[in-house]
Order: C-alpha cells, then structure tokens, then sequence
C-alpha cells in the first residue's frame, strides 16, 4: 500500500529532462517485497519508457519502504494523471497507484 508520494520535475521548458516520483510503500505481505520493474502509464494509455527504479532494500513485512522512479521526458510528454506500476522479481503486481502528476 503507498501512502505518500511526491513528485519532482527538473526540465527546462521546451527540452528533455527529469521527473520522478517518490512513493512511501507498506509491505503488508508476511515475506520481504523487492520492486523489480515499474510503468507510468498516461492518460492516453501511453507509457513512458526508460524508467529508473530506485529501492535501496527489500521492504520487510509490516515495514514502510521509499522507492523513487525517475525518467526522462519532455513537458508535453509528462503531462498526467498517471498510473504508477510496481512489480516484484516474480511479475506480481506490488503496487497501482492512481492520480501520479508532475508539476
């Protein structure tokens, strides 16, 4: 479950640069979760590619973790809402979280 996100946008008007997300995670599981992947898909059903993850370590159960997805992108293509996706090692859905938006 997250329950806090934040995001950031470091681009220049009219050029590529950053956005990223950062999200405060509850591993509500009995066995430590490892985020492997992560999409953000947009309004249009379209994905941005070329996603970083960022998790330091497994989030061990009952335990709150801090992940980060940073990618780059233009203004016009970050434009949301977007829906964030994590997944673990095996394919299993960790986390969707709706409503993700950049200043």
């Amino acid at each position: 479950m997250a329950n806090q996100r934040i995001s950031y946008r470091a681009i220049k008007p009219g050029t590529r640069g950053r956005v990223a997300v950062e999200v405060n995670v509850l591993n509500e599981g009995k066995t430590a979760w490892t985020p492997e992947g992560a999409s953000l898909v947009g309004p249009a059903r379209q994905s941005l590619t070329g996603l970083t993850l960022w998790s330091l370590d497994p989030i061990p159960p009952g335990s709150m973790g801090r992940l980060v997805v940073e990618v780059d992108a233009t203004e016009s293509e970050s434009r949301g809402p977007f829906t964030l996706k994590l997944w673990d090692e095996q394919g299993h859905a960790g986390v969707v979280l709706e409503g993700v938006t950049f200043p």
